[in-house]
This record gives structure tokens, sequence and C-alpha cells, in this order.
């Protein structure tokens, strides 16, 4: 079994991840099959199994690897941040900007959710004890912004669940969103890129002390 932390991945192994990704955020952990993976990533069931014997190794290494990817920059650039309306922009655009360019993410995530979370939470902490945790910083930064009075007095912790939300939205509900959104089918780039600009403007000055 390869290690992601560690091992540089070849042209085979991305092409695995990126299968991987896109069968356990369809069918779940237990309903995704090895062989339809393979065949996506134009490899054989073999191959797939001399990097990973089992499905559940491969599938703790593709959520680990794709979460921890979604985080640690987004780590990295809320710390350049001198206000929290700059660690708004940079949570929310970082937030949109990754899930568009691997649109499977938030479907995977909901996916391990609803079989328990334990990946999940086993990821989080080894981020965590990183002190690389993008919604540490994001709750730390508004407690900053409440004590120096640029926001009003609110929950950070219910403000950063409004914020993950009106972010993940358009892509675990896509289809349903398609119904009355008609910029989603139209044109997707263009709407996901309006919702940066509105999901940072409502809730800012929701949150902006006058």
């Amino acid at each position: 079994m390869t290690d992601s932390k560690t091992h540089k991945q070849t042209d085979a192994e991305k092409r695995l991840f990126v299968a991987a990704q896109q069968v356990f955020a369809k069918k779940g952990r237990f309903g995704a099959n090895t062989q339809e993976i393979a065949d996506l990533a134009n490899i054989t069931k073999a191959s797939l199994h001399y990097y990973y014997r089992r499905k559940e190794e491969l599938y703790a290494a593709v959520f680990r690897y794709a979460f921890k990817e979604s985080m640690l920059k987004t780590s990295e650039d809320l710390k350049l941040g001198d206000s929290f309306e700059s660690t708004l922009h940079t949570f929310c655009n970082n937030m949109l900007s990754h899930y568009e360019k691997h649109p499977h993410l938030p479907q995977l995530w909901l996916q391990e959710s609803l079989n328990g979370g334990q990946i999940w939470l086993e990821t989080c902490k080894e981020v965590e004890s990183e002190d690389r945790a993008p919604w540490r910083i994001f709750i730390e930064n508004a407690k900053s912004a409440i004590k120096n009075g640029e926001i009003k007095e609110v929950d950070p912790e219910q403000l950063l669940t409004s914020v993950v939300g009106s972010c993940v939205l358009p892509f675990v509900a896509e289809p349903i969103m398609a119904h009355f959104a008609d910029g989603l089918v139209e044109d997707k780039a263009k709407f996901l890129e309006e919702r940066k600009k509105h999901v940072i403007d409502l809730i800012y000055r929701g949150v902006k002390k006058e």
C-alpha cells in the first residue's frame, strides 16, 4: 500500500485517485466497485490491488488526500489575512474554487458523513494536530473581529456553519437547484463566480458592525 503523504504519485495512481473520487462520491464506500474504479482509471484491477490491497485502504487514502488538499492551502491563505472581511473572502473563494475544480468532493464528504464519518473525524484530527485546520482559524479570526469591533456579537461556530452551507449547497444539491437556478445549468462557471461575491457580500453585510 502506498502512503499518500510521502509517496510521489505515478500517472496511474493519479488516474486511480481521480476515478476513485468519482465512484466513491457516487456510490459511497460500501457501494463502490473496484472493477468500476479500475476501468474508469484505465488500469487493470490487478494494478489497483498492487497499490491498495483492499477497497477500504483505497477509500481512506483517497479521502485523506482529497480532504487535506482542500484544507491545507486554505489554512495558509487564511493566516495572511488582516481582517475578518479578508478571512471570509479567502474561505469562500478557496472553497468554491476548489469544488469547482473537483466537483465530486462535496458528494464524497456527504457520503462519508452518511456512513458515520469515522475517516472524516480521523482526518480532521490529523489536520488539527498540524495546526492547519481552516475551520479553527476561521473561528479564531471571527472571535478576534468581534473583540476589536469589526463584526457584531455572533456565534462564530454558527457563522462558520452558515458559510460552509452556503458554499457547499450548489454542489451537493445541484440536480435539485438546477430546477430553480437556471444560471447553474446555463453557465456554471459564471454562476459560481457570482456565488462567491453573493455569499461574501450577504454574510459580511449581516455581521459587519456599523
